[in-house]
């Protein structure tokens, strides 16, 4: 194995070889059995008006996505695939990644969450490969980053949304979905700055089963967003994603877009020692309650608080911190549901981190009294999953209740 910039390749000396690598990834035989509406480069070329600049967004990590336009007039995105030979190994790596994203986003464990990009149709003609997504862009989180419009209430919205989606990957699918090129320029939301992740070229895990693959030979991370120690370990844990998330979280407070040789976990380590001087041994970060890296224009924004300021730094550090006092994604996301910006937004879930910390049998007792209708199905016993209903019209997702007891339950009469 050897390492060039941000690039990981495995040669022929490491365990595992090429051959058998590529055998065991999915195919593009393997994607056309999906019922899926399979596009010409032609047909391309007019969804995206011969892929002008006009409706270039942006880029990706291996390609440039457009914006584009049925004749039916629905809006879409569309994402090209360029040149991957240069980042792969094995004969038609490329296409094997292209593949796994494909099928990936086809699955029906995943594909209902509202936080993954739903897939349309996909392109592999004359050496062209390209992706068209059912979505109506606004940008990618990456070109927004130093924008005003970008609001602090928007930013905190992409970063619960796609912290909520990691944890979706990460705990609820065995083995672990990893991402393992997490990047704003992944990112996109649309009119109503709904986050969507839209590209999964280094996918593991889940149905494909290969959640540790210790030799690999495509690229590991997103430059600018790959933790450091991958660089000696060769391996991508969840920990990892968590540190890519912790610099798109960095570049939503600071305004700093992350770039290769200038990335924003390296300046926000630099304020850290500028500021912080006094280092915990417990880890590189020892934060102090009133350390923060939010850009001061967001002072006036509304939802805005300082004490968010505070947390949302000590979340963000923590996360590009070393991998000792590094949060998984489960408390990532339960920081970030604490925030005063999100609790003023939804109201309830502020009741919500009420109840969490209750008692069992207060929970159901406060149900009962919060929505009095139930008490006629509550005796001798309710209807399944009645109480489930109630919990929810009190607490909107994602927010976790306690495990209640089983039925039949007996409330004390005092």
């Amino acid at each position: 194995m050897y390492s060039h910039g941000f690039l990981t390749v495995f040669d022929s000396t490491d365990s595992v070889c090429c051959d058998t690598l590529y055998e065991i990834g999915p195919t593009m035989e393997m994607l056309r059995e999906y019922d899926i509406i399979k596009f010409s480069p032609v047909e391309l070329d007019d969804l995206t008006s011969n892929f002008s600049q006009a409706n270039l967004i942006g880029e990706a990590q291996f390609g440039k996505v457009y914006r584009g336009k049925t004749q039916q007039g629905q809006d879409v995105t569309v994402k090209i695939w360029e040149d991957l030979g240069k980042f792969a190994v094995g004969r038609d790596e490329h296409r094997s990644q292209f593949a796994k994203e494909c099928i990936f986003l086809m699955e029906s464990s995943v594909n209902h969450h509202p936080s993954l990009v739903k897939l349309l149709g996909y392109c592999c003609e004359d050496s062209l490969l390209g992706v068209v997504y059912d979505l109506k862009p606004v940008d990618t989180v990456h070109n927004l980053i130093d924008k005003d419009r970008f609001s602090w209430l928007h930013r905190i919205k992409v970063a619960i949304d796609m912290a909520r989606l990691l944890e979706f990957l990460h705990y609820h699918h065995k083995p672990q979905y990893l991402v393992r090129n997490i990047s704003s320029a992944h990112m996109m939301v649309d009119q109503d700055y709904n986050p969507v992740l839209f590209d999964f070229c280094m996918l593991v895990g889940g149905v494909f089963g290969d959640e540790q693959p210790i030799a690999n030979m495509f690229v590991l991370g997103a430059p600018g967003y790959t933790d450091p120690i991958i660089m000696n370990m060769g391996t991508w844990w969840k920990i990892h994603d968590v540190f890519s998330f912790g610099t798109v979280l960095l570049e939503l407070i600071s305004k700093r877009p992350s770039e290769i040789k200038k990335p924003v976990h390296s300046w926000a380590e630099a304020q850290y020692n500028l500021n912080e001087p006094k280092k915990s041994s417990f880890g590189r970060f020892a934060l102090s309650k009133k350390f923060s890296l939010v850009h001061k224009s967001f002072e006036e924004d509304l939802g805005f608080s300082q004490h968010d300021g505070y947390k949302i730094t000590d979340l963000a550090m923590r996360s590009v911190s070393d991998t000792g006092v590094r949060p998984y994604m489960n408390e990532v996301v339960q920081t970030l549901e604490r925030l005063h910006a999100e609790n003023d937004a939804h109201p309830d879930y502020a009741l919500g981190n009420v109840i969490a910390t209750l008692p069992e049998s207060d929970v159901v007792t406060l149900v009962l009294a919060l929505v009095p209708d139930l008490y006629p199905y509550a005796y001798p016993q309710p209807p399944m999953g009645l109480l489930d209903h109630a919990l929810s019209l009190l607490l909107p997702p994602p927010l976790h209740p306690p495990q209640l007891p089983e039925w039949p339950l007996t409330l004390s009469s005092e």
